[in-house]
């Protein structure tokens, strides 16, 4: 047992046993992680829908909260400092936003944690992006950054991880550059992704999510990426392989 001061409230911790989870599924997948929901699978299906109406209102009132926070904290620096400390002391506490912010953690979690738990149901072996170097000279979409945040994603990633222990299926990351703007009916660098929708070079559409969670599972068994190549060697090999297929076409017609 561990007890612990934290703000003014002693905590209990404890250890207890965890209840028997059901067993996994059978199936090899690939994942991808979304916005509008957590994971998009390479079966086509999706995963924890609803979370991006989860993420925006928490997200904006964040942002607004902080605004006004930062606006009251120019204040109190230019004001007298008997001013000064009543606006801090009243207006800049941090007890209430520690609250709230654990309360949306555990809302985000237990979201992301039904998901995995959807997946895993028919799945025995995972494969997910990893995701811990960011690419750099990566377009950034400053709003979806914003609210698809490294908190954010590191409970997907907490969830992933702990599910697939608890019943017993097994987790595989791979490289994540350029899955995003592969064709997974070609495993080829061609197509076009336009927001949601990636519009393939047969002309089929799909959804861009699923688009990537089957071009990530196909680079699990890819024998010339690496987990940790540089994302540059990456884009070589693909473009290579581009051009060879394009070769093949003109020399078989």
């Amino acid at each position: 047992m561990r007890l612990i001061l934290k703000n003014d409230v002693v905590e209990v911790h404890t250890l207890v046993n965890n209840k028997k989870q059901a067993s996994c599924g059978t199936e090899i997948i690939g994942v991808d992680k979304g916005y509008t929901e957590v994971l998009a699978d390479s079966e086509g299906e999706f995963h924890g829908e609803g979370f991006g109406k989860l993420l925006t209102p928490i997200s904006n009132s964040r942002v607004e909260k902080n605004k006004k926070r930062n606006k009251l904290l120019q204040i109190a620096k230019k004001a007298k400092p008997a001013k000064a400390a009543r606006i801090i002391k009243n207006n800049l506490g941090i007890k209430k936003r520690q609250k709230q912010n654990r309360k949306t953690k555990q809302q985000i979690r237990s979201h992301c944690f039904k998901a995995v738990h959807s997946l895993v149901d028919k799945a025995k072996e995972v494969i997910a992006e990893d995701l811990t170097t960011p690419i750099p000279k990566k377009n950034n979409w400053r709003q979806f950054n914003r609210l698809m945040n490294q908190w954010t994603k590191g409970l997907i990633t907490e969830a992933l991880e702990t599910v697939v222990k608890a019943r017993g299926s097994r987790l595989h990351y791979v490289n994540a550059a350029y899955t995003s703007q592969m064709d997974s009916n070609t495993h080829l660098l061609q197509g076009n992704r336009v927001g949601d929708k990636f519009h393939h070079a047969n002309g089929e559409v799909s959804h861009s999510d699923i688009n990537a969670a089957r071009n990530i599972k196909q680079r699990f068994n890819d024998p010339d990426i690496s987990r940790y190549m540089p994302y540059k060697k990456v884009k070589q090999i693909l473009l290579d392989r581009l051009r060879a297929s394009k070769e093949l076409f003109f020399t078989e017609h």
